[in-house]
């Protein structure tokens, strides 16, 4: 079913308890999101990975380490698979968990496949309407954690050059707005995740001395290099892989705790979901979206939702076996500008208290000297 592509055979398979994870044939080792991934089939991988299918799973016993995020991109840039389709499923696989600088076998990462294709096309090829495919790719790929510094960890090094001026900034500012993204995700309980987030919550907790190096982005460890615990999936990985935040209703009573860049995506999405779909996930009184990510400058919290980010990218919006986007989008905006203005009123709140404890210390501080003055008096 995933060979031909029927997204429908392929349901009722999956709802047959058929294996989502069994490889193609005794010659094909590769499972069906890899060949979802490959066609750029975006309604195929949703199906599979709300199926348990993981988006991080290596081709097995091919030795090469490509995930489906890397069969994705080669194909597409080697023309495989069209290019438009391939942004909207690298997108989904994104959202869904895909670790965005998960290298293969040789260090590589999918930002080095798009690099690598800017060099072969040069600047005639790859500049005005026909970069567009390329600046989204790019775009995406950096908009949920993708980092050009990963160059040092290739055999042999390769550094993550963008030559074309239109791609090399569209990912820099992706760059710079997922990295200074300060939105927290919450969900209050593991039976709220959908179930593409399930496989990542229900992850055995990864021991340190099990972890030479980041799950992530496979940097070694050192004193410099520091580990950290994604605290919904349990991996180890380095900070730079963990930055952002998330609050979990069954770690430390919900208050925020460190998530991986690939957790963070999926806790985001998930929000963003079940917000539009009017259900209960986030541990405070209302449920929050996903904040969103001003690329291009102002102020940038979290990049837009699916289907904000559809729009700025000129995609289509997404199919009918998925949650309508423009619900979405819409939910998401108006709930991004109530968290907004809740935090304009905690912040109000607190300068509020600090003046109250100033004018207590002030009043303090005058009826002291006010008895001196009257201890001073008795003596004239």
């Amino acid at each position: 079913a995933a060979l031909a592509g029927h997204v429908g055979v392929a349901r009722a398979l999956l709802a047959a308890r058929a294996p989502v994870d069994a490889p193609c044939s005794r010659e094909d080792p590769r499972s069906a999101v890899h060949v979802a991934a490959e066609r750029g089939d975006a309604d195929l991988c949703d199906v599979l990975l709300a199926h348990g299918a993981s988006a991080n799973a290596p081709v097995p016993g091919s030795g090469s380490g490509a995930r489906p995020l890397h069969l994705l991109v080669r194909a597409a840039l080697a023309g495989a698979s069209d290019l438009g389709r391939a942004v909207e499923c690298a997108m989904l696989l994104l959202e869904r968990g895909a670790a965005p600088n998960l290298p293969d076998a040789r260090g590589l990462t999918p930002l080095h496949a798009v690099s690598a294709r800017c060099f072969e096309l040069g600047d005639e090829g790859s500049q005005g309407e026909g970069a567009t495919p390329m600046v989204n790719l790019a775009s995406i790929l950096c908009r949920f954690g993708a980092r050009t510094d990963l160059h040092k960890r290739a055999v042999p090094p390769v550094a993550v050059a963008l030559p074309v001026h239109a791609v090399a900034s569209a990912a820099q500012a992706a760059e710079a707005a997922f990295s200074s993204a300060t939105y927290v995700p919450r969900c209050k309980g593991k039976d709220r995740l959908p179930p593409a987030l399930m496989a990542l919550a229900h992850l055995p907790w990864e021991a340190d001395e099990a972890a030479p190096r980041c799950g992530a982005c496979r940097a070694p460890f050192t004193d410099s290099n520091r580990r950290h615990h994604c605290r919904l999936s349990g991996q180890v990985v380095c900070g730079a892989c963990s930055a952002h935040q998330a609050s979990l209703g069954w770690v430390d009573g919900g208050r925020p705790a460190r998530v991986s860049d690939a957790s963070y995506n999926a806790l985001v999405w998930a929000e963003t979901q079940l917000c539009a779909a009017g259900s209960a996930l986030s541990v405070g009184e209302a449920p929050e979206s996903a904040a969103s990510s001003d690329a291009g400058g102002g102020e940038v919290s979290r990049r837009g939702s699916g289907a904000s980010a559809r729009a700025e990218l000129g995609l289509p919006a997404e199919s009918s076996s998925r949650p309508a986007s423009h619900a979405h989008g819409a939910a998401g905006e108006a709930l991004q500008g109530l968290h907004e203005r809740g935090a304009m009123l905690s912040a109000l709140q607190d300068r509020a208290d600090a003046m109250r404890e100033e004018a207590e210390s002030f009043h303090d501080m005058a009826r002291a000297v006010r008895r001196q003055a009257e201890r001073k008096s008795r003596w004239f």
